[in-house]
């Protein structure tokens, strides 16, 4: 059981040109359980950071509105530290840290519908979230949105 939790999250975006935004979330946390030695299943250190990129296709028709027809391109890269964990033996260990690649593509056909595909763990690290599930490795999404 935790006790205590201290946490420090800070997230910044930041639009370098008119269609490229950086950013990025750093998180650490320091965990004071009671009863035991560590706080088993939290990381003590996340990060995502991100570079996102907006191409605009030039308007046919007069009456297309501004707000689609156009592409947008997101990498992103997370890093999350090792994982304290009991194993079988109730000895306390450590999971290896993670770290993927993940690229977002989104196409804006009107204000309310676009089209994507999701490219996740394109570097196929199969490090461990939570001890004895495997992390899926390389995997892939695609779909419309519909908004209401």
């Amino acid at each position: 059981m935790i006790q205590q939790v201290l946490f420090v999250r800070g997230t910044l975006d930041f639009r370098l040109l008119k269609d490229v935004v950086i950013g990025g979330t750093v998180g650490y946390q320091i965990y004071q359980p009671r009863g035991f030695e560590r706080a088993f299943h939290l990381p003590t250190f996340e990060s995502n950071f991100f570079l996102e990129y907006v191409i605009r296709f030039k308007q046919k028709k007069k009456k297309v509105q501004k707000d689609s027809n156009y592409l947008t391109l997101r990498g992103e890269f997370f890093v999350n530290a090792g994982i304290p964990y009991l194993d079988e033996n109730q000895d306390i260990a450590v999971l290896a840290g993670l770290y993927d690649f993940n690229v977002h593509l989104q196409y804006q056909i009107r204000p309310k519908v676009a089209a994507f595909l999701s490219l996740n763990n394109l570097i196929d690290n199969r490090n461990q979230r939570w001890y004895l599930y495997p992390q899926l490795g390389f995997n892939g999404m695609a779909g419309v949105e519909v908004r209401f």
